[in-house]
């Protein structure tokens, strides 16, 4: 787990990174449908191998209501999360950057949070709005 803390803050970031920008394997998709928590809108192909499902509140579709999330790997079971899930807070890309805790698990101070928010937020909107226009063919389904 690169975010060793995480939940322990999730009182306070609110499971912020569990949003719809992150990719879904489609084998997972396909395979953890009885997982789905909330009511999707589409799901988009971004190619053969991961699809982007797009939720009504942009949360994770498999973000259970307690913040928890619903694919998360029991012990010894394989973890079919994308890796986006598996490794984020590895600081490894601002969009895999917790701004509530370092990679070593420290709690970042108010200040830190506040410039990592506006710089995730920053390019979010510009690999969203990319994969958009990638997909414009857009509406296709997955099928289950």
């Amino acid at each position: 787990m690169a975010c060793p803390n995480c939940s322990q803050l999730l009182g306070q970031c609110n499971a912020m990174c569990c949003d719809q920008t992150t990719p879904i394997p489609v084998s997972t998709w396909r395979s953890r449908q009885s997982d789905i928590q909330r009511p999707l809108t589409n799901a988009v192909p971004l190619d053969r191998n991961y699809v982007m499902v797009l939720t009504g509140d942009r949360r994770c579709v498999f973000l259970k209501s307690d913040l928890s999330c619903a694919i998360y790997p029991e012990s010894g079971e394989t973890d079919s999360r994308s890796s986006e899930c598996q490794n984020y807070g590895n600081e490894s890309h601002i969009l895999m950057t917790c701004p509530f805790q370092s990679a070593s698990g420290g709690v970042r101070k108010r200040w830190d949070r506040r410039d990592i928010l506006r710089k995730v937020t920053d390019e979010g909107h510009r690999v969203l709005s990319h994969m958009m226009t990638q997909s414009r063919v857009g509406h296709a389904r997955v099928e289950k």
